[in-house]
């Protein structure tokens, strides 16, 4: 309809006959003041009945009126789309116009009938009674309020729909419960219950500490906690270790100081006033050289000098002060002798500024006089080498052409030396025996390092004691230079 009121296009015959009617009655639609859009209804002769929407149409930017296009609907296919909309058994829905008259419905036997007074100014929520079981009323307003939509949905379809959705929650809330339980469950038997059981055992490790028993950490799973069950265990093992190792520390320092002590005491016996000692040998000395008796002289002289090496109370020498006391004892041994005995001295380079424990070379000197040298007759032979070993241990051999021993008394005394715990009280002549030597060097150095003894009976002794350089970390343990030399092949007198 263009801007006149005149109908300019329509392409069904009845659509014209409502455009004409329409024109008659609103023939102010060409106005630029007349308001739309609208909605309406026309019943043609013969009870044909179409819905008329109406809408002005504007120029672009402008508010100048161009025409009317007016939609046209037959009642008959918004009926069928009502008869077509999928409700639940009972629920029924109608569209009514202002006056209550139903223009619409899925049941077509109320169609053109006016909905009851009461139900037509109800509300959305509420109850009533239709077709004599409680409906709920739902109204949804189409067209400003012009027409209304009302669906009627009875209870017992409704509680059908809750019954079905409260089935479904109870079994979807059973399920839960029961993932939940076996979830718990599995959560309790691979973390909570070893978790549990490592600290009940933790616990009870702490207390069989004291008791000095030693428990284990065990476990059934096999999973992350049985690691750390592991890992424990590999602990508890170190700590037992260590604590092991600290108590043999503590037997090799007390043993040391044990030791240390029966090496002053006998350096030191008789020595109750040692200057009365030295007033003493100096006294021999001056009378030796009044009657020029040179050897007493020299015996005094020697004798004073490792009078006062002994009272020295340093544990650690230098190389060069302990030769010089085994130099003053041999000064003696010759001359007890009568120059019996060959005596020589090979001393490496730099060795006499090292420090070495004292008395650890003069006590194995006196073992090759007492039980090697003296009980063979005729002349022999003492060597004392000095040397570096190709460690870079200091190397001190002793080699004496005396009595040596025989093959059960060798491997008697290897045995005691490779037992090194403690003091010798099976040597004789009231010497410090060569286990007390063994002893001492192991609790100040380790087992890597001590004493060597090869010997042919009748034939010759070579005894070997291995100590780490001053420079080196003491107690490091695993040198070289005692395992490659603990046996003995050859003649070191030639």
């Amino acid at each position: 309809m263009d801007e006149n009121g005149q109908i300019i296009f329509c392409n069904n015959s009845p659509i014209y006959e409502i455009s004409q009617s329409l024109s008659g009655t609103q023939g102010d639609f060409g106005n630029e003041n007349s308001e739309g859009p609208f909605f309406d209804m026309v019943t043609l002769e013969g009870g044909a009945t179409y819905f008329v929407y109406v809408k002005p149409v504007n120029a672009p930017f402008s508010t100048r009126r161009l025409g009317t296009c007016i939609t046209i609907y037959n009642n008959r296919s918004i009926q069928s789309m009502m008869e077509n909309v999928d409700l639940t058994e009972g629920t029924v829905l109608h569209l009514y116009n202002s006056d209550g008259t139903i223009i619409a419905s899925s049941d077509y036997a109320s169609l053109n009938t006016k909905l009851p007074e009461e139900m037509a100014h109800c509300v959305s929520g509420e109850f009533w009674e239709c077709g004599g079981q409680p409906c709920l009323i739902e109204v949804y307003p189409v067209l400003d309020r012009e027409w209304e939509l009302i669906c009627m949905i009875p209870r017992n379809e409704i509680l059908k729909a809750m019954f079905s959705y409260t089935y479904f929650g109870l079994a979807m809330i059973v399920i839960t419960v029961i993932v939940v339980i076996s979830l718990g469950a599995m959560l309790w038997r691979n973390i909570a219950y070893p978790i549990r059981n490592l600290v009940m055992q933790m616990d009870r490790e702490k207390q069989s500490l004291n008791r000095h028993i030693r428990i284990r950490v065990d476990l059934e799973t096999k999973n992350e906690i049985y690691k750390i069950a592991n890992q424990f265990n590999r602990l508890l093992e170190e700590i037992e270790e260590l604590n092991d190792r600290i108590l043999k520390t503590q037997v090799s320092l007390y043993e040391s100081k044990v030791l240390q002590q029966e090496a002053e005491i006998y350096a030191l016996q008789n020595q109750i006033n040692p200057h009365f000692l030295y007033n003493t040998l100096d006294c021999i000395r001056d009378i030796s050289i009044m009657y020029r008796a040179r050897e007493i002289g020299d015996i005094s002289i020697s004798m004073a000098n490792m009078f006062r090496y002994c009272v020295v109370r340093q544990e650690t020498v230098s190389v060069k002060a302990e030769l010089e006391c085994v130099r003053n004892y041999l000064n003696i041994i010759q001359i007890r002798y009568r120059n019996r005995f060959e005596i020589r001295q090979e001393t490496d380079e730099g060795i006499p500024e090292e420090k070495m424990p004292k008395f650890i070379l003069q006590p194995v000197i006196e073992n090759a006089v007492c039980h090697g040298l003296e009980r063979k007759a005729g002349k022999g032979l003492l060597k004392l080498t000095v040397q570096y070993t190709e460690g870079g241990e200091i190397c001190f051999g002793v080699y004496d052409t005396g009595a040596g021993m025989s093959a059960e008394r060798l491997q008697a005394i290897r045995e005691r030396l490779d037992r090194g715990t403690g003091p010798d009280r099976t040597e004789k002549h009231g010497g410090i025996g060569l286990s007390n030597i063994q002893a001492r060097i192991h609790s100040l150095y380790g087992e890597g390092y001590g004493i060597t003894v090869d010997s042919a009976e009748r034939e010759w002794t070579f005894v070997r004691v291995v100590i780490p350089r001053s420079a080196e970390e003491q107690g490091d343990e695993g040198s070289s230079g005692l395992r490659k030399s603990s046996g003995f092949d050859g003649n070191p007198g030639s």
